[in-house]
């Protein structure tokens, strides 16, 4: 996926409200790259030359952990909710 087409990808999955620039969207991928989380390939066709950039092992592994932290965090959330809730 390009850096044009995750921009998309963010605006569409924040519900039309938020897309990010490219000034926030390049540099969080050259750091994802340079961190092992993302891979590209330089394509070059005639004089453009363009980055499609993929999710590596470790990019996915780090995401899985983070959906994990998550989810227990919104659990946990919840469960004070509901203790105060009753208070």
């Amino acid at each position: 996926m390009y850096g044009f087409e995750i921009m998309e990808e963010i605006f569409e999955k924040t519900g039309r409200v938020w897309r990010p620039g490219p000034g926030t969207i390049y540099p969080t991928l050259s750091w994802l790259e340079e961190n092992g989380y993302v891979e590209s390939v330089l394509e070059v066709r005639g004089e453009k030359a363009r980055k499609p950039y993929r999710i590596t092992s470790k990019g996915a592994a780090a995401l899985k952990e983070y959906r994990t932290v998550r989810r227990e965090g919104l659990e946990s959330l919840e469960w004070m909710r509901n203790v105060w809730k009753d208070m």
